[in-house]
C-alpha cells in the first residue's frame, strides 16, 4: 500500500488510492480523487519559507459548508493566501512516507486529477 502523509504542528495530510484527507485543527476533511480539479505541491524554497500542498476541488461548496465555523476561518485564510481552501504547510516537519511527494501523489491519483509541482 502506498500513501503520502505530510505532518506539521497542527495539520495533517493523508493521501491513498481513494482520495485525500486533511486534518485542519481538529477536523478531518476528505474528498475522492474524482472530486479534485488539481493538486499542487510547492516545495520548501529556503529554511525560512515552508512550502505547501494545495488541493483544488472541482466544487468546494459542499466541503466548505460541512466544516465547523472554526475550521472555516482557517480555510478562508488558506484561500486568501493560496487560492484554495484546502492547503497544508509542507516544510521542515513534513515527513513523506514514500520518497518524492509529487511522484507518489501522481501515482495515487492514477490520472483522475493532475498533480503538479508549483515552481
Amino acid at each position: 500500500m502506498v500513501c503520502v502523509r505530510a505532518l506539521t504542528v497542527g495539520d495533517l495530510f493523508v493521501a491513498d488510492k481513494v482520495g485525500i484527507r486533511l486534518r485542519i485543527r481538529d477536523e478531518w476533511i476528505g474528498t475522492r480523487w474524482e472530486q479534485i480539479e488539481e493538486v499542487t505541491v510547492l516545495r520548501r524554497r529556503h529554511p525560512l519559507d515552508d512550502g505547501r500542498i494545495a488541493v483544488h476541488l472541482l466544487d468546494p461548496g459542499p466541503v466548505v459548508a460541512a466544516m465547523s465555523s472554526t475550521t472555516r476561518k482557517v480555510t478562508d485564510a488558506n484561500r486568501r493566501l493560496t487560492g484554495t481552501s484546502l492547503a497544508v504547510p509542507f516544510g521542515l516537519t513534513a515527513r513523506p512516507s514514500n520518497g518524492d511527494v509529487v511522484q507518489a501523489l501522481h501515482m495515487l491519483a492514477d490520472a483522475r486529477c493532475p498533480v503538479r509541482e508549483q515552481l
